[in-house]
C-alpha cells in the first residue's frame, strides 16, 4: 500500500518551526535594514556571535524581541 505522503519531505514538528521563523525574522531584518541592531542584542544581551550558539529558551526569547522590532519598524 503505497504511503498518502512523500517520506522525504516529512521533518520533525519541533525542529521545522523553529528553523522557519529564524529565516523569517532574518529575511525581515534585512528588509528594514535592522541587521546591526540583531547582532548588537546577540553580542551585548546575549554575549554570542551566532544565534546558533543558543540554547532553546533564550534563542526563543531573541527571537521574541527580533519579531516585536519587525513588527515596531514596520508599522
Amino acid at each position: 500500500m503505497p504511503f498518502p505522503f512523500d517520506r522525504n519531505a516529512y521533518h520533525h514538528e519541533h525542529e521545522r518551526p523553529r528553523n522557519e521563523r529564524l529565516v523569517f525574522l532574518r529575511s525581515e531584518a534585512e528588509r528594514l535594514q535592522l541587521v546591526d541592531m540583531w547582532e548588537m542584542i546577540l553580542t551585548a544581551d546575549y554575549q554570542v556571535s551566532d544565534i546558533e550558539k543558543l540554547d532553546y529558551e533564550r534563542r526563543e526569547e531573541f527571537l521574541d524581541v527580533i519579531e516585536l522590532l519587525v513588527k515596531a519598524f514596520d508599522a
